[in-house]
């Protein structure tokens, strides 16, 4: 599910939050229906807590600002982001959005790409690039084999080929996570690293106890490094690899009939998980479900 992941973005912490934030969707509506105002207030309401704003939204606070003018504030905003690896340099260089091209037509703009340029160089320089390449180059495998068996509808050629690249990725975390003295976070190996990383998790189920000593690790982790949404789904793959009722209502199984439907719970309430849900940045079940149907091609209950 990365492209789930990377739609949602999604991070926080699970404890201590109690405003719902501003889900990717009513972003984007509000974006869409040329609201730049509300698009970037709520955005910007991701600064005040510990929940990464969604893939692709940071940049879109910049745009919106601009739209209205505010080209003092999108530069502000943008310098406190790109060292945080939420802002892509060639997106800021490039992309073509009207906001964006009035900021590079300020009298700022060489001076502050300037400083841009060497912030996001100093974050570079702070990561372990090696280990960063290597976990996008398995997820990349990965998620090839998936998607062929997915849409070659579980094929038994496909599933071998799966199986294959999941005994290698797990052999690999293995000798990487077992006796690591921390989980590598966004500082090491950037927020793409560490949301792929935890992927190839979630698809490690053959080692139930090494996925709980990746959760450890996320949990241990300082503020920021880890995110919310991943430790929380990570929470119920292990929960339910365990014979445990999961937290978040994240994992589904398939039937014989190919219906997807939510594995238990700790509570029965859809309200209840919906608001734990909210607090780590998750979508709503109901957008969840639709986001498997897209996904998987299949019904969900």
């Amino acid at each position: 599910m990365y492209a789930l992941a990377l739609i949602a973005a999604l991070a926080a912490s699970s404890t201590g939050q109690q405003a719902t934030l501003p889900d990717a969707e009513r972003i984007f509506q509000a974006y869409g229906a040329g609201d730049y105002d509300t698009c970037s207030r709520l955005i910007i309401s991701y600064d005040a807590s510990s929940v990464p704003a969604p893939v692709n939204a940071p940049l879109l606070a910049a745009e919106c600002l601009s739209r209205q003018n505010r080209f003092a504030q999108a530069f502000d905003y943008l310098r406190r982001h790109i060292p945080r690896g939420d802002i892509s340099m060639e997106d800021l260089r490039t992309k073509d959005r009207p906001g964006l091209d009035a900021l590079r037509k300020q009298p700022q703009w060489p001076a502050f790409l300037a400083d841009a340029e060497k912030l996001d160089a100093a974050r570079i320089a702070r990561m372990d690039m090696p280990l960063h390449d290597e976990i996008l180059r398995r997820i990349a495998i990965d998620q090839q084999a998936q998607h062929a068996s997915i849409d070659n509808k579980y094929a038994q050629p496909q599933m071998d080929a799966l199986a294959a690249v999941n005994r290698d990725n797990l052999a690999w975390l293995r000798s990487t996570l077992m006796n690591a003295k921390r989980w590598p976070g966004r500082t090491q190996v950037g927020a793409d690293g560490s949301n792929a990383l935890w992927l190839l998790l979630q698809h490690a189920d053959g080692d139930v106890a090494l996925q709980r000593r990746a959760l450890d690790l996320m949990t241990r982790a300082e503020s920021g490094e880890v995110s919310p949404i991943d430790q929380a789904m990570l929470t119920d793959r292990v929960l339910v690899n365990e014979g445990k009722p999961q937290h978040y209502g994240s994992q589904f199984s398939t039937a014989d009939k190919g219906t997807m439907t939510m594995k238990p719970a700790d509570t029965d309430s859809e309200a209840e998980l919906d608001a734990r849900r909210a607090a780590v940045g998750l979508p709503s079940l109901a957008d969840y479900r639709q986001q498997l149907r897209e996904m998987y091609h299949t019904t969900v209950q």
